[in-house]
């Protein structure tokens, strides 16, 4: 061995269990202790053995204490919100009910809206602005949700990325039935642990535009009417106008012609002035400073331009689920403008020009007659 090197201390395994094992283990010990006795008879074995499987029960439960706990990945919390298009009033909301697997509740909460509160009706379903919420213990990027009713799917967003601990609200629109539906919302549907929760909405009423709208809100009392102002006296009437001269009286003409006036003297000429008039230059004005450009107008979350967007986005992402391999023609350029629309939203707010451009876009597609007759003949997609 090397002169001057300090020998170590290597601790073995048993000098570094933790307190629950080395608990675990005295108590084993003193279980079989105990039983030692009792072995010595052939009558107290059985009770020996129940003294062995006490001590490895509590050996097992000291080692469960020390493994950490499991962390928990993206799954819903809080509650199912309808929303007017504001994204702020909440119409009806109810609590999720979270499952494990696929197992089904025994009982979920329930939240009931007038169909007339929608605000797109299609094929007999009408179409809410639904919020929810959504935690993840661990950070998740480009996660998928989707909102099933009666196992069929009615609405999906993609690309949702999480921050560890971070409340998130999704902002979505299904297309929901005339009566109960049991809508489950599946967070990170394409992960390995998807986590499933349950809400039963109840829609009243029928799904047309001609559903009848809610009872409106009573109108406010009259402003009072104001004291009309006195009238002004009368004018005093004008003063009648004196009656004209008589005519002057007209005397016969002369017959002899008079005689020639002398012409007149000529006027004097002005008297020349002691000086010139001094003349001033005419001054240059300097041009006002042009106006700093203004800076473009933007649309945020709340807007009407904003709504319009966040509706168009939410019917493309239907309409590309259910027109998938359905030999639709202009397919391609339906998922390219969903994708624009995506990144709009994603990017929390979009310019004036960029949102006229891009619903110009969508309002041609919304109108193409191809694209009504393919969203017309939809089946909606089921869940597996």
């Amino acid at each position: 061995m090397t002169a001057g090197l300090p020998l170590l201390h290597v601790k073995k395994d048993a000098d570094m269990k933790t307190p629950a094992t080395n608990a675990a283990q005295a108590a084993t010990a003193q279980a079989t202790a105990a039983a030692q006795p009792l072995q010595r008879s052939p009558i107290n074995a059985a009770t020996a053995l129940l003294f062995a499987m006490v001590a490895a029960t509590a050996a097992g439960h000291a080692r469960a204490a020390d493994a950490p706990a499991p962390t928990a990945g993206p799954r819903a919390v809080g509650s199912l919100r309808i929303v007017q298009a504001d994204g702020n009033t909440v119409i009806a909301q109810a609590a999720v009910t979270p499952v494990t697997g696929s197992s089904t509740p025994t009982s979920i909460a329930t939240l009931s809206v007038d169909a007339a509160r929608a605000f797109q009706f299609g094929n007999g379903r009408c179409a809410f602005n639904v919020k929810y919420d959504e935690v993840s213990d661990v950070a998740a990027f480009a996660t998928v949700n989707r909102i099933y009713d009666n196992d069929t799917l009615v609405a999906q967003n993609s690309a949702i990325d999480l921050a560890p601990g971070v409340v998130r609200t999704i902002w979505t629109q299904p297309y929901l039935a005339s009566g109960t539906n049991y809508l489950k919302l599946v967070v990170n549907a394409t992960g390995a642990q998807p986590a499933t929760a349950w809400v039963r909405v109840v829609v009243n009423g029928t799904c047309s535009a001609s559903a009848p709208a809610p009872s409106p809100s009573p109108a406010p009392a009259p402003a009072p009417t104001p004291a009309p102002s006195p009238s002004p006296a009368p004018a005093p009437a004008p003063t009648p106008a004196p009656a004209p001269a008589p005519a002057p009286r007209t005397e016969p003409p002369r017959t002899t012609t008079p005689a020639p006036a002398p012409a007149p003297a000529p006027a004097p000429a002005p008297a020349p002035s002691a000086s010139a008039p001094h003349t001033e230059p005419p001054h240059a004005t300097a041009p006002a400073p042009s106006p700093a450009p203004a800076a473009p107008t933007r649309y945020a979350p709340g807007s009407a331009q904003w709504n319009a967007m966040n509706t168009a986005w939410g019917y493309s992402n239907y309409a590309t689920t259910q027109l998938k391999g359905k030999g639709f023609a202009q397919y391609d350029a339906l998922v390219k403008l969903n994708a624009d629309l995506t990144a709009a939203i994603k990017a929390g707010s979009i310019e004036a020009g960029a949102w006229t451009s891009l619903m110009a876009r969508w309002n041609a597609m919304a109108n193409n007659a191809d694209f009504q007759k393919a969203m017309a003949g939809v089946k909606p997609t089921s869940g597996h």
